[in-house]
């Protein structure tokens, strides 16, 4: 078995609670093709007249949600900021490598 790779490692600024137990920080593994494609979304989008990336918030929740092996209760609970820092870790794993925002608006 392989070992995890971790995308980024929170430590929150509030705690969170999830199946009974109490998290300080949330450690979100790397995405696979497995999770995009349950997903069915990339956690991000373009608009046509803009090169920056922005977050698909619902998608990311979902994202931060998978990857941190918690409910989406539990991302809920999280403060905003943890939720702006975890949410752009996750666009920008996509982003950093090699998204083509020209190649995203013909798709």
């Amino acid at each position: 078995m392989s070992d995890v790779k971790f995308l980024t490692v929170q430590t929150l600024s509030t705690p969170i609670n999830a199946y009974g137990k109490e998290y300080t920080e949330l450690r979100l593994r790397e995405p696979a093709v497995a999770d995009v494609r349950a997903l069915k979304s990339l956690p991000y989008s373009f608009a046509s007249e803009d090169p920056v990336p922005r977050p698909l918030l619902d998608v990311c929740a979902r994202y931060i949600a998978r990857l941190g092996e918690v409910p989406e209760s539990a991302v809920d609970q999280l403060g905003m900021q943890d939720f702006h820092t975890l949410a752009w870790a996750v666009v920008s794993f996509f982003i950093s490598h090699g998204s083509d925002p020209a190649a995203q608006s013909q798709a």
